[in-house]
């Protein structure tokens, strides 16, 4: 069982494991039990690969999730449970203020994710 601590760093592919201390991956973020199941998601980032979130991270096959985003890119998925809406984040790729957060509501409580990362494979 995960140990809940209020600060975790990214998990990175390609570095020594010992630099992964105390890490978690798009798959943990996003974890949930059957004692405590995820409720809802409420993402939002700039750029969003949804069919590589759907992924990495089966529970959006199935968990009402809002999946906000600023991509120009269409944003297609045949999912009733997902609404995706494009949020004008301004006409700059670089240099524009965009927050990057994943809220996860579980049974128990509440998951903030704060990240630097888009939800994209690279």
């Amino acid at each position: 069982k995960m140990k809940w601590q209020p600060f975790y760093l990214t998990t990175v592919s390609g570095i020594a494991e010992n630099h992964n201390r105390r890490s978690l991956s798009i798959r943990d973020i996003f974890s949930a039990s059957d004692s405590n199941p995820i409720l809802k998601i409420c993402i939002s980032n700039y750029m969003v690969d949804i069919h590589w979130l759907i992924n990495e991270c089966p529970i959006f096959l199935t968990v009402p999730t809002l999946c906000m985003h600023g991509s120009t890119q269409p944003t297609q998925i045949s999912l009733d449970n997902i609404n995706i809406c494009r949020v004008d984040m301004g006409a700059e790729r670089y240099g524009t203020h965009h927050s990057k957060f994943a809220i996860i509501f579980y049974q128990s409580g509440v998951r903030i994710c704060i990240t630097t990362a888009n939800f994209i494979p690279e």
